[in-house]
């Protein structure tokens, strides 16, 4: 089915729908209309939200990822071809989006054998102690005749 046929077939299916469903605002957000896109917004954050939290399980995290979720539908509302419910594409953007998020993350991690380990470098009297017997033999050296 070709990108024409399919949002020929989601505009009569949006024709046959309530005012304010979430077919119905997409619609609306699709000619740019930012008031649908909130009441989206606001009808859709509380169950991604949720679904989110079970994934990356950081709040900070979830939030970004929601926010690059509805960012989606609002730059690329047409990309919905209506072969599935709304709520399901929007749930695999989400998910798609955690997933990312979550390989980008850079979580430090604690070392708990750092303590125990033994360090290769050197203590720093040991390079102290070494620069001034360095330094001590430069002068002796300077002194000594040619």
């Amino acid at each position: 089915m070709t990108g024409e046929i399919a949002s020929e077939l989601v505009r009569k299916e949006l024709e046959k729908t309530e005012p304010d469903t979430d077919l119905h605002l997409l619609a609306k957000v699709r000619g740019g209309d930012r008031v649908a896109f909130e009441r989206l917004y606001r009808m859709y954050h509380p169950r991604l939200t949720r679904f989110l939290y079970t994934l990356v399980k950081r709040p900070t995290l979830v939030e970004e990822v929601l926010n690059d979720t509805m960012m989606v539908v609002w730059n690329r509302p047409d990309s919905f071809h209506g072969a599935s419910k709304l709520s399901t594409w929007l749930f695999s953007i989400a998910y798609r989006k955690a997933m990312k998020a979550l390989r980008k993350q850079d979580e430090p991690m604690e070392d708990f054998e750092a303590e125990h380990r033994v360090s290769l470098d050197p203590a720093p009297d040991e390079t102290s102690g070494r620069a001034r017997v360095r330094q001590l033999l430069l002068e002796a050296v300077a002194e000594l005749s040619p």
